[in-house]
């Protein structure tokens, strides 16, 4: 065992080849949709519950306004908590826009690698020649430039992710201790009127 390990260290200090880089920037790539697309369910679920929540408190609200003014507070608070919840969520499933400018990186828009903030409304007017021309120049090119968009690219994508996580994370947040605000409200307000 110490052999096998002593080998793969002995291994390290040599530079990876190209198709090893290959293989490492597509499995990484792999991650990353898989990546975007949890977060884009899970804030399509908080969208879907909170957007359920607020349908039923303004239902109940409609129904109930002789005894809604006993527990207009806490419905607010719900209802807020809610609302809150999905700005985040929508926040977190929105396309991102003008991440490469802010970024001040200079890619070029050959490839589309999954960052949503690269989706170009100008490239239905593209022509197939000029297309065709600029993917041949960038493929018999260096392979320097190459993995130079390869690695731009792949820093735009973690930062998209890295966005779109922050903001289901802050949504999950407001959504657990907004819950919990709102039951004791609940609880405080039917303490008062019983």
């Amino acid at each position: 065992m110490k052999k096998k390990k002593r080998r793969l260290l002995e291994n390290t200090d040599k530079q990876l080849s190209f198709k090893e880089m290959e293989e490492h920037f597509k499995s990484a790539f792999r991650n990353y949709v898989d990546l975007i697309g949890a977060a884009d369910r899970k804030a399509a679920l908080m969208i879907q519950v909170n957007s359920i929540i607020v349908s039923v408190i303004i239902a109940f609200s409609f129904g109930h306004t002789d005894t809604l003014s006993l527990f207009l507070l806490p419905t607010i608070i719900l209802l807020l908590v809610a609302l809150t919840t999905i700005s985040f969520a929508l926040h977190a499933s929105k396309p991102l826009e003008k991440l490469q400018k802010d970024l001040g990186l200079n890619n070029s828009e050959i490839f589309f690698f999954g960052s949503f903030d690269r989706v170009d409304n100008s490239f239905i007017k593209m022509e197939w020649d000029n297309y065709k021309k600029e993917l041949l120049d960038f493929i018999t090119g260096n392979k320097a430039e190459m993995m130079n968009l390869i690695i731009e690219e792949s820093f735009i994508v973690r930062k998209v992710l890295a966005l779109k996580f922050r903001y289901i994370s802050i949504a999950y947040k407001v959504f657990r201790y907004g819950l919990i605000v709102t039951i004791i409200s609940f609880l405080v307000f039917y303490i008062i009127t019983s």
